[in-house]
């Protein structure tokens, strides 16, 4: 609704009345005027489909009156960016379920930063408080919604760790090696290297593989890689091909992967399983 209102605004577009119809089109500046005035009341009016038209309708109308009524362009501006914040501040304490806020207080400390007095902390340090609760709290709702991924995953890797063959590192990656390699050994993270892979989850899900793109194999820097695939490269001799067990913890940790619809790619908490065979290191 504000960049609807914003491009009446900026588009100089001025009614003779808001509330005296028009009945007559007298010059070209008129019939204009007219259409571009009903071209941006059709995008309006879709707006409130999306709502209940009546209050919504005299919210709109009595803004850009309101709007239209200031006395200069710079009055104009400060009172649309007023919109806009009172709009962020209502629209984050509809969504208040993960942050909740105080809409009064946050005005009030709005206030004191503008005014730049009696600020209880600085912008800073608000920003950093911030992003610290945000990210505790989503943490606390993915362990509630996801939290029997969490036990499913650390059951798999603790009963795969037991098996035979396979070699536990001190961060709580595991490793198989189906072939030893004798080639150039312990790649660095600025190395770049070649392989060829496939990652699965404990499920058998395929997620990924260099033989699905159709190029041969794969490169890669190894700093860009996850902790567990970037650990076993360091270690990993060339010509070896070896199947990792990366703990959710050195892979995508318990937010997962998403898709751009929203599904999840890769599950939150989920271990990843990558078959893969070291053909090249290269010295960037």
């Amino acid at each position: 609704m504000t960049k609807v209102l914003l491009s009446l605004f900026i588009g100089g577009f001025v009614f003779c009345s808001c509330n005296k119809p028009v009945n007559e089109l007298k010059t070209q500046k008129d019939s204009i005027s007219y259409a571009y005035g009903v071209m941006e009341g059709q995008n309006v009016s879709k707006a409130l489909e999306k709502e209940t038209k009546g209050e919504n309708y005299n919210a709109f109308m009595a803004g850009l009156q309101a709007g239209l009524d200031q006395k200069n362009d710079s009055s104009l501006r400060f009172y649309m960016i007023g919109l806009q914040v009172a709009a962020s501040i209502a629209q984050a304490e509809k969504d208040s379920s993960v942050l909740p806020i105080d809409k009064e207080l946050v005005v009030a400390a709005l206030k004191q930063a503008v005014d730049q007095k009696d600020v209880l902390i600085t912008a800073e340090d608000a920003d950093s408080y911030l992003r610290e609760q945000f990210q505790k709290a989503q943490s606390s709702q993915i362990i509630k919604q996801y939290g029997q991924n969490k036990k499913s995953a650390e059951a798999f890797m603790s009963q795969n760790g037991k098996k035979k063959g396979i070699i536990t590192t001190s961060s709580g990656l595991q490793y198989e090696v189906i072939k030893a390699g004798n080639g150039k050994t312990h790649a660095t993270e600025k190395d770049i290297v070649s392989c060829n892979y496939t990652l699965t989850l404990p499920d058998g899900t395929i997620i990924d593989s260099n033989t699905q793109h159709g190029n041969g194999p794969a490169t890669f820097q190894v700093g860009n890689l996850i902790k567990g695939w970037k650990e076993a490269l360091t270690i990993m001799p060339v010509g070896s091909k070896w199947k990792l067990y990366v703990p959710y913890q050195l892979g995508y940790g318990e937010q997962g992967i998403q898709s751009p619809d929203g599904q999840f790619v890769i599950p939150p908490f989920s271990p990843l399983i990558f078959d893969i065979e070291l053909l090249e290191i290269k010295s960037k």
